[in-house]
């Protein structure tokens, strides 16, 4: 009788809760649909604000009313940015590619209002407002430019996985 209970107990702590002896390397554990969901939230949401501060971040360090800093700034924030972020596309699929449009076209939101406001320093009439070095036109021409490029290289780079349809045959989708 003992016996019987220590098996039964050593059957039962295998996680499977069944007393048959079965062979745990056989069944697989799958995630369920709300683990998934949760997965796939926190990445686009944690990915999309690193997206966001790591393409907005040398808009504050450098003066970027001058067209150097400006080629400076992207090549220390949304470059950088963009790179990491295709490699995770790559790998992750359709929520990494989420997160990095969701980044890229709030930063682009960020640059038009950040490069249309220095664009005032052309009318101020305080000394200690620097005027750009570019035209007008450059307030949005840049973040329009950089939210295309995020967009057709993600488009290019995501796995085809995610694009392809998964009806298989005999379905209604055929």
């Amino acid at each position: 009788m003992r016996r019987l209970a220590t098996y039964h107990l050593k059957a039962m702590s295998d996680g499977l809760n069944t007393d048959e002896q079965v062979d745990a390397t056989k069944v697989a554990k799958r995630k369920d649909m709300d683990s998934r969901f949760l997965a796939g939230c926190m990445t686009i949401a944690v990915m999309s604000l690193a997206v966001w501060f790591l393409t907005c971040w040398p808009f504050f360090a450098l003066p970027v009313h001058q067209k150097s800093a400006l080629g400076q700034a992207f090549l220390l924030g949304p470059v950088p940015a963009l790179l990491i972020g295709l490699v995770l596309v790559r790998k992750v699929g359709l929520e990494a590619a989420t997160a990095l449009l969701g980044g890229s076209f709030a930063a682009g939101v960020f640059m038009y209002l950040h490069l249309g406001n220095l664009m005032l320093g052309k009318y101020a009439a305080d000394a200690n407002v620097p005027v750009p070095d570019y035209s007008d036109s450059w307030a949005w021409l840049v973040p329009l430019g950089w939210c295309l490029a995020v967009a057709s290289a993600a488009f290019l780079v995501l796995p085809r996985r995610e694009t392809q349809d998964e009806a298989g045959p005999g379905s209604s989708r055929q």
